[in-house]
């Protein structure tokens, strides 16, 4: 029901560590009990403007994504999501 990647600019997938790439993709995060291990700096999404993540969802998906594969870097099914 979330709909696909937020990608505006038309670019391709990737990871966090290259410029040209969905502006919702970012990477991948160490989670163990069910916790996250890290934090990060999400260098192009903002809370306001056009690159703004309020009111998009966000998904988790099961497997580490491999940051080549189109559209969603083999990451496997969604295991939960929420705006």
């Amino acid at each position: 029901a979330t709909g696909g990647h937020y990608n505006p600019n038309n670019a391709s997938h990737a990871c966090e560590n290259v410029t040209s790439r969905h502006l919702g993709d970012m990477g991948n995060w160490q989670v163990v009990g069910g916790q996250l291990q890290a934090s990060k700096s999400l260098d192009l999404l903002g809370l306001q403007g056009s690159s703004s993540v309020v009111g998009r969802s966000i998904i988790l998906h099961a497997l580490a994504d491999d940051c080549v594969t189109q559209p969603t870097g083999a990451s496997g099914a969604r295991l939960a999501q929420c705006v």
